[in-house]
């Protein structure tokens, strides 16, 4: 009979540990679906905020010109750059995308291209946190120019002047169709990625060097502001030592008081 009541309440144990076994991996896997849509959402947010940034640049920064957002949901780069001259001509357009991965991934690339494609673009570029790891700074690579959030607005510029400036050169031309032709292979052109290219390096090697310069004036600033307060500090120590020395005796102050002014007035003025 003890034999029977023990089997009995072992293997009311053992489910027991069951259940609680069967309850936990249920609660374990509910708290993983949970962090990944929260992950997922956190991710959606930030690739809104880019896309909006872009496009807030663009509008504030190129009045005359035009974008084109792709709506939420349908599949496609986030927004088209309509360029346009001075006269409200346009010139051609740019595709971007962003993304704020922590890793840099490949695929990007072909799914820009064919993006851009559908969308009739004249150029693509994808704007990344992340960039590969085998070149940081901007540069094309499979046709896609490849740039860094700090590195946009510069790349934007160069780009919206290229595009108005082959847009130029095609209206010099006559026959419609060497005009598109012309326009085309200069956009895709290795001399053209190579021109981009230099310009975006020496706008970045500028930009680098007057930071420098502000970090080094700002040394030199500091250092001539401790000089002045060690300067300033001294004066009126020694002021201080000769009045207490010439107070013993004679009873008065060797240098009085319009003369302790006169040297704190012109440690002042050394500030």
């Amino acid at each position: 009979k003890m034999r029977l009541e023990f089997q009995k309440s072992t293997q009311e144990q053992d489910l027991k540990y069951k259940e609680l076994e069967t309850n936990f991996k249920s609660v374990a896997q509910k708290l993983e679906d949970a962090q990944r849509r929260i992950e997922q959402g956190s991710q959606q947010l930030q690739g809104e905020a880019a896309e909006l940034l872009i496009e807030e640049y663009i509008q504030s920064e190129y009045l005359s010109d035009e974008v084109k957002e792709v709506p939420k949901g349908v599949n496609g780069a986030d927004c088209l750059h309509i360029v346009k001259d001075n006269f409200g001509n346009i010139c051609g357009s740019i595709l971007y995308e962003s993304k704020r991965t922590k890793e840099f991934n490949k695929e990007w690339l072909d799914k820009l291209k064919l993006d851009s494609i559908a969308a009739k673009s004249d150029i693509a570029v994808l704007i990344t946190k992340t960039m590969p790891k085998d070149k940081e700074k901007t540069h094309f690579k499979e046709g896609i120019l490849i740039c860094t959030f700090n590195e946009f607005k510069g790349v934007l510029a160069v780009l919206r002047e290229s595009i108005i400036n082959a847009y130029k050169l095609k209206n010099a031309l006559q026959n419609k169709d060497e005009k598109n032709h012309i326009l085309y292979e200069y956009l895709n052109s290795k001399e053209f990625n190579t021109q981009i290219t230099f310009i975006l390096k020496t706008y970045q090697n500028m930009k680098e060097e007057l930071e420098a310069e502000k970090r080094a004036l700002q040394n030199i600033w500091k250092k001539r502001e401790r000089a002045i307060e060690n300067l300033s500090f001294n004066s009126t120590a020694i002021v201080s030592s000769l009045n207490a020395i010439f107070s013993d005796l004679q009873g008065g102050n060797l240098i009085g008081e319009e003369g302790i002014k006169s040297l704190e007035n012109l440690a002042k003025d050394e500030d």
